[in-house]
């Protein structure tokens, strides 16, 4: 499995109707990653009449999301950049878009197109790359079968996480979520005393 996100943090500005609005797109791994960044543009622009947000992280039952309109009209802001994100098919990314009010009000319809357009050019500027999924599992087996497990490994373009050498060697390996069934498969054909914890 793949997902998308954005490959770097992005900024960029428009001005509406007089209205100033700047956004920030950053990719995140995490909520707390989301809330940082969050908490970083709103401080840089704490002069601003608003600091709205939105972030999306996990996919599938795992997807986490949250999204603020900042005291602009409920529904006008946060919603139109969190659509942004979801529209623009990535996960694992925060928004905050910044209003320095210009004096000329843009309606509800007018803030919802300002606030979704804004969003989106952060996301492209941001450029959208696929990354595949990666899950992470034990392995244990006797000191003779290490020359076989590396080679899988290896063959699978696998990752070794973390070692731990006592009578038997256990290795976390991180392997492409497609690549674990494979991997398995082909371990246990070769040996019988390698055991998936």
């Amino acid at each position: 499995m793949k997902y998308k996100t954005i490959s770097k943090f992005s900024q960029v500005e428009q001005t509406i109707k007089k209205s100033k609005f700047i956004g920030s797109a950053m990719p995140v791994n995490s909520k707390g990653e989301a809330e940082k960044f969050i908490g970083e543009i709103s401080e840089k622009f704490r002069k601003a009449t608003h600091n709205v947000f939105a972030y999306r992280i996990g996919v599938g039952d795992k997807e986490q999301f949250l999204y603020s309109d900042d005291r602009e009209p409920s529904g006008s802001a946060g919603l139109p950049t969190f659509n942004a994100i979801k529209g623009s098919e990535v996960t694992n990314c925060a928004v905050v878009i910044t209003r320095f009010f210009g004096g000329i009000k843009l309606g509800i319809g007018g803030l919802v197109r300002a606030y979704f357009s804004t969003a989106k050019a952060a996301i492209e500027a941001g450029e959208i790359v696929e990354i595949d999924i990666k899950r992470s599992i034990k392995i244990s087996f006797p000191y003779n079968e290490v020359r076989l497990v590396m080679y899988f490994v290896h063959q699978f373009d696998g990752k070794i996480i973390n070692e731990e050498y006592g009578e038997k060697i256990t290795l976390t390996v991180s392997l492409k979520e497609d690549y674990i069934e494979q991997f398995i498969k082909s371990i246990k054909g070769k040996s019988k005393n390698v055991i998936f914890l």
